[in-house]
């Protein structure tokens, strides 16, 4: 699922993907481009649920409960072009351990939108008033921009040739945390006799 942005719009956009794909055995979120915005967070505490039952009708398949959880792998591509609110995502999916981030470091202007100035020649540059840290005292994304897990440049040629390999990476990683680990449905109890 490619979410270009984090405002209202986009977090309905994400809500149609999550609703389609959630039961996949695993999950390729692509900010890569991601304009910012200020709902990351919606995000997050979708990706955060975790399945605590399972529910089935006499009968009928289980399902998982709550609905809206996923339980296989989720894998993120990051690039270069990812800003802002799109860099917030990163940290907040690297500090929750929700999965795998693909590609290569954002811009670095998490909150050096705030603020932009004109040149003379029509460019713009971008002076931060505030800035994120950790709770180690350090300083996140700001003139730096969100690592990666795994550092992977689409380069031009391969790029031109019509391939992606930060997305084959991310089908690779994928399949591999899902055969190593699969989800397996635990077996219906007996229904009581009443």
């Amino acid at each position: 699922m490619h979410i270009t942005a984090m405002s209202s719009n986009n977090t309905g956009q994400f809500d149609k993907y999550w609703r389609a794909f959630r039961d996949r055995k695993g999950i390729i979120i692509d900010v890569r481009g991601n304009g910012g915005g200020w709902t990351e967070y919606f995000i997050i505490d979708k990706l955060e649920r975790r399945m605590t039952a399972q529910n089935v009708l006499r009968g009928m398949v289980p399902f998982r409960y709550p609905g809206s959880v996923t339980t296989g792998p989720i894998a993120v591509l990051t690039n270069e072009y990812n800003g802002s609110d799109g860099e917030a995502f990163l940290e907040h999916f690297k500090a929750r351990k929700l999965g795998t981030i693909i590609g290569v470091p954002s811009w670095g202007g998490l909150v050096g939108i705030l603020n932009g100035q004109t040149t003379i020649d029509n460019g713009t540059i971008q002076q931060s008033n505030n800035a994120f840290y950790n709770d180690k005292g350090q300083w996140l994304i700001e003139n730096h921009g969100g690592d990666p897990d795994i550092l992977l440049e689409n380069d031009p040629a391969t790029a031109s040739a019509g391939r992606d390999v930060q997305l084959e990476k991310a089908i690779e990683v994928l399949l591999k945390q899902a055969k190593d680990k699969p989800f397996s449905w635990p077996a219906v109890p007996k229904y009581p006799i009443r």
